[in-house]
């Protein structure tokens, strides 16, 4: 991925993203960082294509995004957001999204996210998971998100992380099921939890829509600047967590 001069604006004339300029080689992991309404969560969005850039581009494979058909760029680019959608329908509905693949790769990739319990525990891969969040914790509907990820093998995942009502048994179950579906992917992440932020290639810190810092954890704490006064909690900053809210 190759975002080049990138901006972005929901109202013309008020820039949330300016003069973003960003290379994801392939197979990498980027951690994006910083306050509240610093354009995380914006930035995510633009990679698959929810909003168009208002200026510059975004290419993947040097292909600019406009040009792709938005049904093939979205098997290519997976977006898991924190609230995560759960379709009317069935477990295997919300896996397979009616692509006829074997009970097998299905119950693999839930077992490879460690959520096969889960699954037997709502009655199998036929179960109904009609209603708010199919009766699911927000964390367990991510779980089934990231399954989805394994089940529909993209080349890029889109992450934002959840953070809210998580106790402790799903956030194990969740980092767990997260590193299978990142692993070997192009991942963007919006980070909340410092795992993943050591885990990065790559720390990108955002503040007021611009990219202020880039760098490993252990460089930016280095560099004293914005990374590692957000690592430290300053001015109110998430001290374990930098990012730790949605934009």
């Amino acid at each position: 991925l190759r975002l080049t001069d990138v901006g972005f604006g929901y109202h013309e004339g008020v820039p949330v993203l300016r003069d973003i300029d960003l290379d994801i080689p392939a197979g990498t992991r980027v951690a994006l960082v910083g306050r509240t309404g610093s354009g995380k969560t914006t930035l995510t969005a633009l990679l698959n294509r929810t909003y168009d850039v208002t200026q510059g581009s975004i290419t993947l494979d040097g292909h600019d995004l406009r040009t792709l058909k938005l049904a093939d760029l979205r098997r290519a680019v997976a977006a898991v957001r924190q609230d995560v959608a759960i379709l009317p329908g069935t477990l295997r509905f919300n896996l397979d999204l009616e692509q006829g693949r074997p009970d097998a790769v299905l119950w693999d990739a839930l077992r490879r996210c460690q959520a096969a319990d889960l699954a037997e525990r709502l009655g199998g891969l036929d179960a109904d998971l009609r209603g708010a969040l199919g009766g699911l914790s927000a964390g367990e509907a991510q779980v089934i998100a990231l399954a989805r990820i394994l089940v529909h093998d993209p080349a890029v995942v889109v992450l934002d992380e959840a953070t809210a009502n998580i106790d402790t048994l799903t956030e194990a179950r969740l980092q767990r099921a997260t590193e299978a579906a990142l692993e070997g992917r192009t991942t963007v992440v919006v980070a909340h939890r410092l795992s993943t932020i050591l885990g990065a290639d790559r720390i990108v810190v955002l503040d007021g829509g611009r990219i202020i810092e880039t760098g490993t954890h252990q460089s930016l704490l280095d560099a004293q600047g914005a990374y590692a006064s957000l690592y430290r909690g300053d001015d109110g900053g998430a001290a374990a967590a930098p990012g730790s809210e949605p934009d």
